[in-house]
């Protein structure tokens, strides 16, 4: 649903749904992780989970 979803719902917000990208299930192992060691896991890694933030990386 990534890019094609941006896209359409840029053109036509009324395509929106909420939560569409289930985004809960992104964060799934680092809300487990905060329920067995009190706190989300330090990475590090400086990833973002965010779709559509890096337009460049969709050029073919």
């Amino acid at each position: 649903m990534a890019r094609g979803f941006y896209e359409a719902v840029s053109a036509d917000p009324t395509m929106a749904v909420t939560d569409g990208e289930c985004e809960a299930m992104c964060h799934f192992f680092a809300h487990l992780h905060e329920e067995r060691f009190g706190g989300w896991p330090d990475t590090g890694s400086g990833i973002s989970r965010e779709s559509c933030t890096n337009p460049a990386g969709w050029s073919a």
